[in-house]
């Protein structure tokens, strides 16, 4: 029986690492080896250096460059040159590249020495049993196996390979639909919470960009002060430099609430969330001292923020589209271009209770005024604020004609920037902020109809609260 050819070192499909003989010391350079079939004999070129890992990289450099496939069958293909071009010519450019080479990795240490053909369904049920044995979770060995069929299935495209194996994967469609989101979706009033149980500056700036853009953790963290447009109110959660991926960033409105928390300075750092001058790339340990002192569960996470918000904005009846793009889910038939040179427009669909748009809670407002918060009354907005307010109907028209007023003699309830619970105040009782603004309070029967006019309407925009005498 033949015995097996032991692996030689950083050997990379017929080339390999090697020094001349009679050359082994460690002053001596690497040289790249191969065995030439026509004249038997094995020929080495210096790579000019005597570090391996080097030597490693200049090799795998020169594979790529030279040794690149065309339309070759599985069988004549090693998967390390596969792998190779897929990191060297995309992987390596991705946001993501710190994950790709982690799954690369993994594939590289199993399937050493071996060609694609030899990637069958009994085979990847091994390598799925390997990596589960290393500790690997069922989403991890997912993502893993989503790499290798990134690399095949490039390969095919770019007519490296006349065909690519199919990579079964662990987690189907099914699963993925079903499965939990990261973190319970939060209530306004476990924010409210949240926010009253804040310790630090970066943790109640962390949480009041969270509530009023819906943005993933991470790109809360990113958010610097370019990306915010003043002039027309809009802040692009994706950052210069960054390009876009899955995780699509949109552009969103700026809230009457966050508007001055944005204009604050930001300091050396360049990010609004971050600590002692310097950027965050973690806010889990501040939150769990924050969810502790708030006396919240486990399941409250960062992202809880997120998906209770949106869960808010459906319960106000703020259109499907609408709380798709706030979460950077683009909506089928969509492009990407059209979001970037398209955002999501300033105005918004309703207001609620809290002075927040688009079916935000009255629970983000902004706290009280401190030496280094804003005012509180930052987020009060009224009426007559409206760019789109409806003009007089008809019968309104027909009055003005005549010589009289457009419309009866009303009083008007402002949706005011109250506390978390969303309370009105009841008849008979002024509110200072209300008076104010020259509304007069509101009768208890009032209070419903206030209520239901906060709620948007779907393609007639938000009914204006009026409450005969």
């Amino acid at each position: 029986m033949r015995k097996r050819r032991e692996q030689r070192p950083g050997q990379i499909g017929q080339h390999w690492l090697s020094k001349k003989p009679g050359r082994d010391g460690a002053d001596d350079a690497w040289c790249r080896t191969w065995y030439e079939s026509g004249t038997r004999q094995t020929c080495r070129v210096s790579l000019g250096t005597t570090d391996f890992q080097e030597a490693s990289l200049l090799l795998a450099a020169w594979v790529v460059e030279n040794e690149r496939p065309r339309n070759a069958a599985p069988d004549r293909v090693l998967i390390e040159t596969v792998l190779l071009n897929y990191w060297n010519d995309y992987a390596q450019h991705l946001p993501s590249a710190r994950t790709q080479w982690l799954g690369l990795s993994y594939w590289q240490e199993f399937w050493t020495g071996r060609t694609v053909a030899d990637i069958t369904p009994h085979e990847q049920r091994r390598f799925r049993e390997w990596l589960a044995g290393r500790g690997t979770g069922t989403s991890g060995i997912d993502r893993i196996l989503s790499v290798g069929r990134a690399a095949l299935n490039r390969a095919r495209k770019w007519q490296e390979l006349s065909e690519a194996p199919h990579i079964f994967g662990t987690v189907t469609a099914e699963a993925k639909r079903a499965r939990k989101p990261k973190g319970r979706p939060i209530t306004p009033e476990e924010l409210a919470r949240l926010i009253d149980a804040a310790q630090s500056r970066h943790m109640l700036l962390f949480l009041l960009i969270a509530a009023n853009t819906l943005a993933r953790p991470a790109a809360v963290l990113d958010l610097e002060p370019a990306q915010h447009d003043s002039e027309h109110g809009l802040l692009d959660l994706n950052p210069p430099g960054r390009v876009q991926n899955k995780k699509f960033r949109p552009v969103v409105p700026v809230s009457p609430t966050l508007r001055p928390w944005l204009s604050q300075p930001v300091g050396r750092s360049g990010r609004y969330v971050s600590y002692r001058n310097q950027p965050i790339r973690s806010i889990l340990h501040m939150w769990r001292i924050t969810r502790e002192a708030a006396e919240l569960d486990e399941r409250v996470t960062p992202y809880s923020i997120r998906h209770g918000m949106a869960r808010e904005m459906r319960k106000r009846r703020v259109p499907t589209e609408q709380i798709s793009l706030f979460l950077g889910h683009l909506p089928d038939g969509s492009a990407a271009t059209t979001s970037i040179y398209a955002p999501l427009r300033a105005r918004l669909p309703g207001r609620c209770p809290g002075g927040h748009r688009g079916g935000h809670g009255g629970s983000a407002q902004a706290p009280e005024a401190g030496p280094d918060r804003p005012s509180a009354g930052i987020a009060r907005f009224r009426d007559r604020d409206h760019p789109h307010r409806p003009g007089p109907s008809a019968r309104g028209r027909r009055r003005q004609a005549a010589g009289g007023p457009a419309t009866h003699p009303v009083r008007r309830a402002a949706c005011r920037g109250g506390p978390a619970d969303g309370r009105v105040e009841r008849h008979g009782e002024r509110d200072p902020a209300g008076a104010e603004g020259g509304h007069a309070a509101l009768p208890e029967h009032g209070v419903r109809r206030l209520r239901a006019a906060c709620v948007p309407r779907r393609g007639r925009g938000l009914r204006r609260a009026v409450a005969t005498h």
